[in-house]
């Protein structure tokens, strides 16, 4: 019955309607047709090799060259399925209980398709060392390719169009980049960063101002699979083959007959080309002799500083846009065969009789300048664009990060715009027309959040992305000015200007049923034709987590050889929104993708020449289907386990081995043995005096810390001397993990006497500037608050 949501097909299955999420239903189109990626493979290789050479210019010593080079083969081949079995669309369940089908279409040849590439590099570089504070960089590159085939000669193709199709596009170029470093400086603060390591990451220190900048040109590297395609598409009999039929021309679905014998579904339209709805003529895809790489002119100034403990950055950034890719329809006349009135005069490039008046599928045969080929698509390279984007980062500094809480958070503006044909933007005048608009996948505001919490037990972090809508284009479901491709915009219907009762209630239902930027962007364009990613989709957040044991706990761990465990949290916000939400989510976690489908084709007065549009319900909705791709929640615990001996046992046996237990070598004396002692305690003392110059360390001072450096020495001798004393005499039996304990307190203590060292001492011998601007060990041990335990250094340090 028409109440029920249920429609019996012809063949006696039941199908189910779909009930949308705000209570209405329907069915927009249907389509019935074979998953042909089940059937497709691609098989790729790639060989690279590069080189890199640093060297110093005889009699330059400020100067540093660097020339580097590669060279890469790619090769790929690919075997698609394509529409084997063809595929039937019906614009209603009415229309498919009848079994009156608007449309089909057939691939009836896909031949194999193989291709590569070699591409290669040559770079020249030279940086300037002018000073500690300012290295100037510049240097070229030149870049090029080659395919190694290409695609087959059709001189028809040439004689009609003026284009080659065996054109595969080998080019090369020469791209200058310069780049600058500048740290600002003052007596009371040195270019010097120190570094500081946390369980939540290393933290850097900043000297007063840090001024960076660039400009050059970059191009893109050409895909090894771009001539794949125009491989199979050159028009020529042994290429892809494929038929599409609208109207009259589309066979009566014989569904019983297809599930028994794929060779009953049909390879031909019914009726002849002639009649304008079967359509039987091969696309043709080549290169343009201008084509070549994308490349983008850019430029970028950057200030990093800090206040107090809090450092930040600020960077500009411009993209001048060049050599941008499109395509172009050499096939397509071009000349309006009439105009649909209440749509702004939409030009039609068909007559009115290639419209099927029942479902308004367009046949766009008649608006080809050859009869003998589809689309011949020449891609072209003459396209501009701009972007711009400014960015402010704020994250803790060496001398913050002994806290439980830390964030590192970055926003960024930006804008672009980007010009775009009707062949592949969205269209409403001739296709061939060039226009500006928004850029397709620029949001206007991000905020990157890191955060993390530790304390004695777990460690915990946080990367979260929250950002603004991309723009996207109110365009209609099907074709409707006759060029073959379904990207035509959408006029929003107001309350006068001819246009339909019927759609323009349905628009004024939508508009007030939705709401947001959805809302926002019909109303304010009611009576026109709907701009070019003129609408934005709303906001969405994404947020991934981490969960592991705190160092201490993980050392606990390690006698049961566990060295590692980490809860990862995927898109934890995805989990929220099925845990509340069930089946009627909400899109948390994802980046929405709205439904950009204003109206779907009904139907054509041949009369007036006008479109007879449903209007959808859900455009601009974000809310996925349960046939839409969504991003999962995921949780994964990462346990790694070591069955090696501890490692400090490790330390230990090579200590006590030799010499011992019918083993080879000498037993170590305990001179011996404080030296391999030594080097658990990072030589703090010698990071500072080495950086004499950036500290600004007077001879006063220098001689203070060499002295008491010397005292510190005699008594971290001395804090091992017992301890050497115990394992040079350890007899041939000895019991490895009650020394591996004493080893343990023996080390944290040695840190103990390190931190007390440096919290009694430097404040006597520095400056509090000169204390901020300590180096990463010493800064570590002078600014820890309480004993330092659980880190073993295993580095270079000496007594």
């Amino acid at each position: 019955s028409n109440n029920s949501p249920y429609l019996r097909l012809p063949d006696g299955r039941v199908l189910v309607s779909s009930t949308f999420d705000d209570g209405t239903s329907g069915i927009a189109s249907l389509a019935f047709a074979g998953n042909s990626r089940l059937e497709s493979s691609t098989r790729t290789f790639t060989w690279e090799t590069t080189s890199e050479t640093q060297f110093y210019w005889k009699g330059r010593a400020a100067h540093r060259g660097k020339l580097y080079a590669e060279s890469r083969l790619d090769g790929v081949t690919q075997d698609p399925a394509a529409d084997r079995l063809g595929s039937f669309t019906f614009n209603s369940l009415a229309d498919l209980q009848a079994n009156r089908p608007a449309t089909f279409s057939r691939t009836l040849f896909t031949p194999s398709r193989s291709g590569g590439e070699w591409s290669g590099a040559l770079a020249a570089s030279d940086q300037w060392v002018k000073s500690q504070q300012f290295t100037l960089l510049y240097g070229a590159r030149a870049e090029g390719n080659v395919f190694t085939s290409a695609p087959a000669f059709n001189p028809q193709i040439e004689t009609l169009f003026g284009a080659r199709t065996d054109r595969a596009p080998a080019t090369w170029h020469v791209s200058p980049r310069v780049g600058f470093n500048w740290l600002v400086t003052t007596k009371s603060r040195q270019a010097f960063t120190s570094m500081t390591f946390s369980g939540l990451g290393t933290y850097y220190s900043m000297a007063r101002g840090v001024l960076r900048g660039g400009f050059g040109e970059f191009r893109q590297l050409l895909d090894p699979a771009l001539l794949t395609q125009a491989s199979v598409s050159t028009g020529l009999a042994n290429g892809e083959r494929r038929i599409s039929c609208v109207g009259s021309a589309v066979p009566i679905p014989d569904w019983s007959a297809y599930q028994s014998d794929e060779a009953t579904i049909p390879v031909d339209c019914v009726g002849t080309p002639s009649s304008g709805f079967a359509d039987l003529a091969p696309a043709v895809q080549l290169f343009d002799r201008s084509y070549e790489p994308a490349r983008a002119w850019r430029g970028n100034l950057s200030w990093g500083s800090a206040i107090k403990s809090v450092a930040y950055s600020i960077d500009a950034a411009y993209s001048f846009n060049v050599n941008q890719p499109s395509l172009l329809d050499l096939n397509f006349r071009g000349v309006p065969a009439f105009a649909v009135s209440n749509e702004d005069n939409r030009p039609v490039f068909v007559p009115a009789s290639s419209i099927v008046p029942a479902t308004g599928a367009v046949s766009s045969v008649a608006a080809r300048r050859s009869s003998a080929y589809g689309p011949v698509l020449s891609r072209m390279s003459d396209l501009h664009g701009w972007a711009r984007q400014v960015s402010v980062r704020a994250r803790p500094t060496a001398y913050a990060v002994h806290g439980e809480w830390l964030i590192d958070a970055t926003y960024t503006f930006a804008q672009s715009r980007s010009q775009a044909r009707g062949f592949d933007g969205a269209a409403f005048e001739n296709p061939s027309d060039i226009g500006w608009s928004r850029g397709d996948y620029t949001p206007t505001h991000e905020l990157i959040v890191q955060a993390g919490y530790q304390n004695g037990w777990m460690v915990m972090s946080l990367a979260g992305k929250l950002r603004s809508g991309l723009p996207y284009t109110p365009v209609i479901a099907s074709d409707v000015n006759g060029d073959g491709l379904a990207n035509d915009r959408a006029f929003i219907f107001g309350h006068a200007g001819g246009a339909d009762p019927v759609t323009v209630t349905a628009l004024d239902q939508l508009i007030a049923s939705t709401s947001g930027n959805a809302r926002e962007c019909l109303e304010r364009q009611r009576g026109a034709v709907a701009g070019r990613n003129s609408c934005e989709g709303p906001w969405s957040a994404t947020l991934n987590a981490t969960l592991a044991p705190s160092f201490r706990v993980t050392r606990a761990l390690r006698k049961y050889h566990l060295t590692g465990v980490t809860l990862y949290l995927t898109n934890p916000l995805g989990g929220l929104d099925e845990l509340l939400h069930g089946d009627n989510l909400r899109g948390w976690g994802s980046t929405p993708l709205p439904d950009r489908v204003l109206y779907y084709v009904r139907g054509f007065d041949s009369t007036t020449h006008t479109y007879r549009y449903d209007v959808n319900p859900r455009f601009g909705d974000t809310r996925p289907s349960a046939t839409s791709f969504r991003v999962p929640f995921r949780m994964t615990l990462d346990v790694s386990m070591d069955f090696s001996r501890d490692p400090e046992a490790q330390q230990l046996g090579r200590i006590l081995e030799p010499g011992r237990h019918g083993n080879p070598g000498i037993k170590l004396d305990s001179a011996a043995v404080i030296k391999r002692y030594c080097g658990n305690l990072p030589d703090w003392y010698d990071e500072i005096l080495s950086q004499s110059d950036s500290l600004l360390l007077t001879r006063d001072q220098v001689d203070a810390l060499r002295s008491a450096a010397a005292d510190y020495s005699r008594r971290i001798m001395a804090h091992w001397g017992t301890w050497a004393e115990v394992l040079a005499s350890a007899p041939d039996r000895y019991n490895v993990s009650e020394l591996v304990d004493r080893q343990h307190r023996l080390i944290d203590e040695a840190w103990e006497i390190a931190r007390q060292e440096a919290h009694t001492t430097l404040p006597k011998i520095l400056s509090p500037v000169q204390l901020k601007l300590l180096p990463g060990n010493a800064a570590f041990i002078y600014r820890a608050d309480k004993p330092i335990t659980g880190v073993r250094f295993f580095g270079t340090g000496r007594c």
